[in-house]
């Protein structure tokens, strides 16, 4: 969704998520963009070997018990991972696993996003949150909350 966003918003953008998606591959790289989105996850502890200008987390609910045999291992992974991140941008109920110094604490989804679904708005809530800590060469990213982009936000699908 941020990758969909940045492209609308004409900001050059390389990145690499975890499958096709409807409007382009799976990845892209041009080595004149500023900017690079990374759809990574916390298998293998595969997330810890970046150290992110800014984070965006969806939501942390324990997984991958292969990985991280108990619940503390996996919400220490993620506190490390906040730790290696400039910028922080999570939803209250996982707030605590993260230092207040660097997090932008979400309660809840924008109300003026007409997706269907509450996952797909808080997702968009995120893209939003994250586009006003971006800055580009051109002087910054516009205010996309009054901008005729925020009702077409899609997912991914």
């Amino acid at each position: 969704m941020l990758v969909w966003t940045m492209e609308q918003l004409q900001i050059p953008v390389n990145y690499s998520v975890g499958s096709t998606l409807s409007f382009g591959p799976s990845g892209t790289f041009d080595k004149n963009n500023q900017f690079f989105v990374y759809e990574c996850d916390e298998f293998d502890r595969n997330f810890l070997h970046f150290s992110p200008e800014i984070s965006l987390i969806t939501s942390v609910d324990y997984d991958h018990p292969d990985t991280y045999p108990t619940k503390e291992s996996y919400l220490d992974a993620f506190r490390e991972f906040g730790e290696k991140s400039k910028k922080v941008i999570a939803w209250q109920e996982n707030s605590a696993i993260f230092d207040e110094k660097n997090l932008t604490i979400l309660h809840d989804s924008n109300k003026n996003i007409t997706l269907p679904g509450e996952h797909n708005r808080k997702n968009a809530t995120l893209v939003i949150e994250a586009l006003k800590n971006i800055r580009s060469g051109r002087g910054g990213v516009r205010n996309i909350s009054s901008n005729k982009l925020l009702p077409r936000i899609r997912t991914t699908f």
